[in-house]
Parts: C-alpha cells; structure tokens; sequence
C-alpha cells in the first residue's frame, strides 16, 4: 500500500509560519507532541497531492494559499503498517498577514503559532519535525 502526505510552507510578510503539535490528537498521544511542524496531512482518496496540501492548509491555519512549486520529496517504508509513505513538500506563494487574527489554528491539532524570519531560529534546543528544518532551510537560503 501506498499512502502520500502532503506538507505546504507558507511564507508570510511575518516569516514562515510554524505551527507546534498538540500532546493528543483524537485522544491518542500525537506523533512528535509539542514539536513544531508546518501545515499538511495525508491525501485522501482520489485527492491530487497539491489539492491535499491547500486542504490542510485551510483545515490547520484558516488561510488560503496558492503553490509556489514543489521543494521536497521522500519515502519511507513502515514495515508494521506495510506501507509505503511519500511526503511531498510544497512551496505556497507569499500570503500578506495584516493581522494575526486571520490564522485560525486548528486545536485539536496544534496549538501555538510561530513566524520564522531566519535560519538562526531554528535552533538545536527547539524541537521541530525532522523533515521540516531541511525543507526550510531550502526556502531561506534561495
């Protein structure tokens, strides 16, 4: 079986937004509580990759977005769910935020909001999903 996750980073006037996990999600503990991550979810059935990216990203954060271009691939197996997952990582196009009230978090999902501006704040003491540092790093050093 072959499932895709899609995962869109979104550049605002503020910095590239950053949401942090919740510690549960559907009553079970999340995967990665409390670490940063940028909006994105599995593809649903019959769902183009990019259509599933903006969907999260409106479902997460409240805003609707565009895609820039894709900036990132990769695949693993999980050998207890035979399955194969692909994360692909899109790039949104620059969303202007006048006012922080426009990003609506989804909280039963994540539950803080942070814009980064530089390389700098990614630092080793704040946990940030693995994929996520690579994938911005990407995008701030174009």
């Amino acid at each position: 079986m072959n499932k895709i996750i899609s995962h869109i980073i979104v550049p605002t006037d503020k910095g590239i937004i950053l949401i942090r996990r919740t510690k549960k999600e559907r009553g079970k503990v999340n995967v990665f509580p409390h670490w940063w991550d940028i909006p994105g979810g599995l593809s649903e059935s019959e769902e183009l990759p990019k259509d599933a990216a903006i969907r999260e990203c409106k479902e997460e954060i409240g805003l609707d977005v565009t895609i820039n271009k894709i900036i990132g691939e990769d695949s693993n197996f999980d050998n207890l769910k035979k399955t194969v997952y692909t994360r692909l990582v899109y790039l949104a196009n620059e969303v202007d935020i006048e006012d922080e009230q426009e990003i609506q978090l989804n909280i039963t999902e994540h539950d803080k909001i942070f814009f980064l501006d530089s390389l700098k704040h990614l630092k080793k003491d704040v946990n940030i999903v693995p994929y996520v540092s690579d994938a911005i790093s990407k995008v701030l050093t174009q």
